[in-house]
């Protein structure tokens, strides 16, 4: 991590990426960066490498989108979804970058603690809801 990111390790670690996995919230996939390099390329290559002088990400880089893909033809519970996580081409490149410096994920994992998964926090948060329809008890917020 001390030393500098290369123009060479972004383009590579770029160009490895899965072309047609979910694109974040910008709605680019890889796939896009790679066709468009010649005109993106420097701009990906200035906005990483500021993250590591600076420690600085852009909010629009650490948006991820969450979305739910059933896995039944008739889902009724969270359980009968698939959650993706939908994130920024950009903040891949980076987390790849720093991947050797957390504890190791199983490739099953779908975030970056070990021994959690990102359908812990959608059970999580579907039990907090849960009863928030209702008008009883204390008012609520969401």
């Amino acid at each position: 991590m001390d030393r500098d990111v290369t123009n060479d390790e972004i383009r590579e670690v770029c160009f490895s990426l899965h072309p047609n996995k979910a694109p974040g919230s910008d709605g680019f996939n890889a796939h896009f960066f790679k066709k468009t390099w010649d005109i993106v390329g420097e701009d990906v290559i200035n906005a990483i490498q500021e993250f590591f002088r600076s420690g600085h990400l852009f909010k629009e880089l650490n948006a991820t989108i969450l979305a739910f893909v059933p896995k039944v033809p008739n889902p009724s519970t969270m359980k009968d979804f698939r959650p993706i996580s939908c994130c920024n081409t950009l903040y891949k490149i980076i987390a790849n970058r720093i991947k050797p410096f957390l504890p190791d994920i199983s490739p099953s994992q779908s975030a970056f603690m070990a021994g959690r998964s990102v359908g812990n926090n959608i059970l999580l948060a579907q039990e907090l809801i849960r009863n928030y329809h209702k008008d009883i008890g204390y008012p609520r917020l969401a």
